[in-house]
């Protein structure tokens, strides 16, 4: 399975989420990505997808028919929710 970033996310992300802490989040996002349904410590169900966290920041994601994790949004936890 793969993670996918629509542009207009991955433009938020290089603005507001540190590098370093992006790659910890994206590996995070690829681990589950390979079992997209099963159980995850990090990972709260959140509206219409799911929620992962690392430290302040926090990725929400959708799971597509096809299995795929798609990024719908991403930042610090003070912004992510509005």
């Amino acid at each position: 399975m793969a993670v996918l970033i629509p542009a207009k996310v991955a433009k938020e992300i290089r603005k507001d989420v540190p590098q370093e802490e992006w790659k910890s989040l994206r590996e995070r996002l690829e681990r589950i990505a390979r079992d997209p349904h099963g159980s995850h410590s990090d990972v709260k169900p959140f509206e219409d997808g799911y929620r992962v966290r690392h430290g302040v920041w926090r990725a929400i994601y959708v799971v597509n028919g096809n299995g795929d994790i798609e990024v719908v949004k991403a930042g610090h936890r003070r912004r992510i929710y509005r």
